[in-house]
């Protein structure tokens, strides 16, 4: 394969990239005026990658060469790289802030915040267990406060550190505010409150740590950087798809609520005020255990939600009066087997949707990959342009060992 690229200076010889070499079909070029193009298009188009590096030049006219996938996609990166590179180094709190962005979005960041969330959740079943044995030695105690402390320290500079990076826009990302809530929890129960009752406030320490438990929920970060990983993307596709799915489950919630308090009045007006079956002692202990009371009412038809042990409530009822057999059926069709599955073909509608989504953000990640490799491959291309012509020749290309530039992956599916 030859590629040519021929600018007037060498800071442009990166602006297109052809394939010369095996390639029966010749493709179209064009000659633009450069007087003809705006600012932006002459940078993207004479510049492409090489301003990375060299800086750009804006000669007035030029014939641009565009031919094949590649240098498709050296067009497509360069107006994103245009856009976010800045002609003017970075000074003072922008560089501060350019590089908290980095340093966030890095992959990284995620895995070493995950093991830290890991580390921390052993530290808290450690502590969990320990409090149990009131004969333990204190020191292990001592030692995993200090641990939980240090790890709220660790907690408060990410979120410090994500706010520098992201600005006031961060406040709307759901898992931003949960590791903040959970940040705030935890200054409050290590912090502020034992302070206060060391300064002679009488504050019962006590409850507060209660709410400590709530450090558990830090596990879904820890799911959330797992997805880097290969093995575990379909664990954090669950989870994903789980917490997705919770205005169905609040939606389904409020639904089964108000079915519950409606067939809990119907019952009270049916079962509980009935003659027949108060003076029947075996209805009559069934009615006052489960539908004397709107609360005891609702509290028994939650059980024909589940199907949990509803025959020795009905049956009996039933057999002393038949014509219940006409409240009770529709109960059983519409709430425990037609609304139960509804919220189930729900639930796998919305992760058949969240997969869908979660392909379109795979391809876009491929593609980003693919964008970052350019500046890689416009190296490499210099570095094999031996006579600096700004064109490979099958002669530059003899000698060139293939398995330092073709991933192996790939030289093992060609054969070669």
């Amino acid at each position: 394969m030859a590629l040519s690229a021929r600018p007037s200076i060498r800071s442009a010889r990166s602006s297109v990239i052809s394939s010369e070499l095996n390639d029966p079909i010749p493709r179209e070029t064009e000659s633009v005026q450069l007087e003809d193009l705006d600012e932006r298009e002459k940078f993207t188009r004479l510049n492409a990658v090489s301003f990375l590096r060299k800086g750009p030049q804006m000669p007035s006219t030029h014939k641009l060469v565009g031919r094949g996938p590649l240098s498709k996609l050296v067009l497509e990166f360069m107006p994103d790289a245009a856009e976010n590179l800045p002609l003017v180094p970075l000074r003072g709190w922008s560089w501060l802030r350019q590089t908290a962005r980095e340093l966030v979005k890095s992959r990284w960041f995620e895995t070493l915040a995950g093991l830290i969330i890991l580390l921390n959740l052993i530290t808290i079943g450690a502590e969990a267990q320990l409090s149990l044995d009131r004969e333990a030695n204190a020191d292990p105690l001592y030692f995993l406060g200090i641990m939980e402390q240090l790890f709220l320290i660790i907690y408060s500079l990410e979120v410090i550190l994500r706010v520098m990076a992201g600005g006031w826009s961060v406040f709307c990302d759901l898992w931003f505010l949960m590791d903040l809530a959970l940040v705030s929890i935890g200054i409050l129960a290590l912090v502020v409150f034992p302070g206060m009752y060391t300064i002679g406030f009488d504050i019962p320490l006590e409850g507060f740590e209660t709410f400590l438990v709530v450090r558990g929920l830090r596990l879904l970060r820890l799911f959330r950087a797992m997805r880097t990983f290969r093995y575990f993307k379909i664990m954090w596709r669950l989870v994903y798809a789980l917490l997705s799915c919770g205005q169905t489950i609040l939606s389904t919630t409020l639904l089964i609520v108000v079915f519950l308090f409606i067939c809990a009045c119907v019952a009270i007006e049916i079962i509980a005020k009935d003659e027949t079956l108060l003076a029947n002692e075996t209805t009559a202990k069934i009615i006052e255990d489960n539908f004397f009371g709107l609360f005891k009412a609702a509290m028994t038809f939650l059980q024909f939600v589940t199907l949990d042990s509803i025959a020795a409530i009905y049956f009996p009822l039933i057999m002393s009066k038949p014509e219940l057999f006409a409240f009770f059926a529709p109960i059983l069709m519409f709430i425990s087997i037609g609304l139960m599955n509804l919220v189930t073909a729900a639930l796998v509608e919305n992760a058949m949707e969240q997969t869908a989504n979660q392909a379109d953000e795979d391809k876009k990640e491929l593609q980003q990959q693919l964008k970052r490799a350019i500046p890689a491959l416009i190296e490499v291309f210099h570095d094999l342009d031996k006579d600096q012509n700004g064109m490979l020749t099958y002669e530059e290309l003899q000698d060139v060992p293939m398995e330092d530039f073709v991933p192996g992956r790939l030289m093992e599916s060609i054969h070669v």
